[in-house]
């Protein structure tokens, strides 16, 4: 009998056979995944299909995305506060000390 180097008809079935189990466990798994996700995005009240947008523009209005002041540009508004009145002596003394303070 001749030997080509490949394996053997029924080795090939097994390795080809193993190897379709793999992929369709992987797109089970990945299907499972898919459902708990969706599931718990809908416990929490969000809307799944729309849930990155959601996340995103929150969390660019929260401020998280805007560069942080200098402490001079900090003192420099809270001075503008208290000279245009809206808060008082205690209140700027306060602020000015916290933004001192770091």
């Amino acid at each position: 009998m001749y030997d080509d180097g490949f394996p053997s008809d029924s080795t090939f079935s097994t390795i080809f056979t193993l190897a379709a189990i793999a992929i369709a466990l992987g797109f089970a798994f990945t299907i499972f995944v898919a459902i708990r996700n969706f599931m718990a995005a809908k416990k929490a009240g969000y809307d799944p299909f729309t849930l990155q947008t959601d996340l995103t523009t929150t969390a660019m209005k929260s401020g998280m995305m805007s560069p942080s002041k200098s402490m001079e540009a900090r003192l420099a508004e809270v001075d503008g506060l208290h000279e245009r009145g809206v808060i008082s002596d205690a209140e700027h003394a306060a602020a000015r000390a916290a933004i001192l303070k770091g």
